[in-house]
């Protein structure tokens, strides 16, 4: 049985156009799937259909093969947690008790937090490299801080799934580098990792499997070194684009524009 299973997923918003059309892939259990493709083509909007805050007009989501629209709130919650690409609070949470908030499906809504449930909350912050800041504000965190908060918190959840929308966002290369080596950590873990993203080197970088986006479909699905071609790349983009290769094998690492 697989892990997530997305069968013909179709949005559209009212009084707009299609934003998903016939979307289907599944995802097995410790795998990390990266969802490729320019600004614009849903990748977001498939995001909250997977997590059930949006609902599709047609198709369904599946989780250990039960339809997530049969699943309540709470239920779904423990098997699917979701990194957004940024959060601005209001409030001045310290960054612990924000990370504690991930387990609230297990406590209940009148219920309070237990031993198990900060002993998670740090194991996750730990993990993160944020236990150190746990009585920072968060909204005093820089934007890598913030990140890795909020990443400990979907890990505090202890949903077997979690889904990232553009993780990286806004982020300099050493913190796209701790949370690109955080992924690939967590899926040798066991977790199953969607994530969306709009780099391509992000999925060479993790060596997983890729889907292809672009204007509300899958292009294409499969491992990243068969998938993104330089002709793929460039097709998806709509700009010519080039190979940069590396490493002993000068395998393909990434892409660049191609200035003609």
């Amino acid at each position: 049985m697989k892990a997530l299973e997305a069968t013909g997923l179709c949005f559209r918003r009212e009084g707009g156009g299609e934003v998903l059309n016939d979307i289907s892939f599944d995802l097995d259990r410790g795998e990390a799937l990266a969802i490729l493709g320019p600004n614009g083509a849903g990748k977001s909007t498939l995001a909250l259909c997977l997590l059930g805050l949006l609902a599709p007009q047609r198709g369904v989501v599946r989780i250990n093969g039960a339809a997530i629209s049969q699943l309540s709130r709470s239920d779904l919650a423990r098997l699917i947690a979701y990194v957004p690409q940024s959060t601005q609070s209001v409030f001045a949470f310290e960054a612990e008790h924000l990370v504690l908030m991930g387990r609230s499906p297990h406590i209940g809504p009148f219920g309070a937090p237990m031993e198990e449930d900060r002993r998670l909350t740090q194991q996750a912050m730990e993990l993160t490299g944020v236990w150190r800041l746990r009585h920072r504000p968060f909204t005093e965190l820089s934007g890598g801080e913030r990140q890795m908060v909020l990443i400990a918190r979907a890990l505090a959840q202890d949903a077997p799934i979690i889904v990232m929308d553009e993780p990286t966002a806004s982020l300099d290369l050493g913190n796209q580098g701790r949370v690109l080596a955080l992924v690939r950590d967590l899926a040798h873990m066991g977790k199953s990792i969607i994530m969306t993203t709009h780099l391509p080197d992000q999925a060479f970088n993790l060596k997983c499997r890729v889907a292809l986006m672009k204007q509300g479909r899958l292009c294409a699905i499969g491992p990243v070194a068969q998938v993104c071609t330089a002709q793929a790349m460039s097709d998806l983009y709509g700009a010519p684009l080039q190979s940069l290769t590396g490493g002993a094998a000068q395998e393909i690492i990434a892409f660049a524009p191609r200035l003609d």
